[in-house]
């Protein structure tokens, strides 16, 4: 909402030791050089922004320069110390009763290029806009920010600044991501077409999905512990079947002395016990053959013993 300039009062301050006056619809302000009309227009713009750029903004001779502006609303007054470029500031409104943080107050009334347009028109063209967009009036809250940007803090985008900067900085923000959403969501589709070629005829992903490590391991070992089992049995079974084939060879052989005739064992039997009483006489026979050969040696030497004693 514009504001009109009521009345302006200038005390001490630059080269202006006391100026009132009521500005009209259209003021000229005229003088020859060094009579202070750039002083009256820094005065204006110093009431209301404090930025003077200035190294003593004190009257010489004074300790204190003041400066009232009266708009059709607020009432504003500036003191500045001698030696200080930083004054003190009282606003209140015009019906009466003072404004709290001031120097904001002014700031958002007003802002920075409201006494000094060139300043604004020598800005590069991305800082004008930041300053227009500063300057609508939009409120937002922290929690409406964070809620548009889907409830995260965008990168890229500057959250203290004026609320259409910010949606600005935001829908830039978001086209980037967007666009980079879209960049990754062909990357992916054509990474899943070419992993899809790649699997093998026939693949069930839900029999994977079913399986747990757990259970393919124990499978694992159920089925070592079975072929264990299977060669041991087969290495038992290779034994047993060893062991038969020796069997049938001595059965073979066991078989060819079966064809043999059956001897008369009773017949040997007779013959052996008939061997047994014919070495009995045998021996006999020996004994007598022996005596008989010692009775004829006896006879001999008795004979001769009969010779001698003839």
């Amino acid at each position: 909402m514009s504001q009109k300039i009521a009345m302006v009062q200038i005390k001490n301050f630059l080269g202006i030791e006391q100026l009132t006056f009521q500005p009209g619809e259209q003021t000229l302000i005229t003088g020859g050089t060094g009579a202070g009309k750039t002083s009256v227009l820094e005065g204006i713009a110093a009431a209301f922004s404090n930025d003077v750029d200035r190294p003593r903004l004190v009257h010489d001779d004074d300790d204190e320069a003041v400066l009232l502006v009266e708009t059709d609303r607020i009432v504003v007054e500036r003191k500045f110390k001698q030696g200080q470029t930083a004054g003190r500031v009282k606003v209140s409104w015009k019906g009466g009763g003072s404004i709290e943080r001031p120097q904001s107050e002014l700031d958002k009334l007003f802002g920075p290029f409201s006494f000094n347009p060139v300043e604004f028109l020598a800005l590069k063209d991305t800082e004008q806009s930041q300053v227009l967009l500063g300057l609508l009036t939009l409120e937002l809250s922290d929690e409406e920010k964070l809620a548009l940007g889907g409830g995260v803090e965008r990168p890229g985008v500057y959250y203290e600044a004026a609320p259409l900067q910010f949606l600005t900085e935001l829908e830039q923000s978001l086209a980037g991501h967007r666009k980079d959403l879209n960049r990754d969501k062909k990357e992916a589709a054509a990474a899943a077409q070419k992993l899809s070629e790649d699997l093998p005829e026939g693949f069930d992903p839900e029999e994977v999905r079913g399986l747990s490590s757990e259970q393919i391991f124990s499978e694992l070992h159920e089925a070592q512990e079975h072929n264990k089992q299977r060669e041991q049995a087969q290495e038992r079974v290779d034994y047993v079947d060893a062991k038969i084939a020796e069997l049938q060879e001595q059965r073979a052989c066991q078989a060819t002395l079966l064809t043999a005739d059956i001897l008369d064992i009773e017949s040997l039997q007779e013959r052996a016990e008939s061997y047994d009483a014919q070495k009995k006489t045998l021996t006999q026979f020996d004994q007598a053959a022996e005596y008989k050969d010692k009775a004829a040696a006896l006879d001999a030497q008795a004979q001769e013993l009969s010779a001698l004693l003839k």
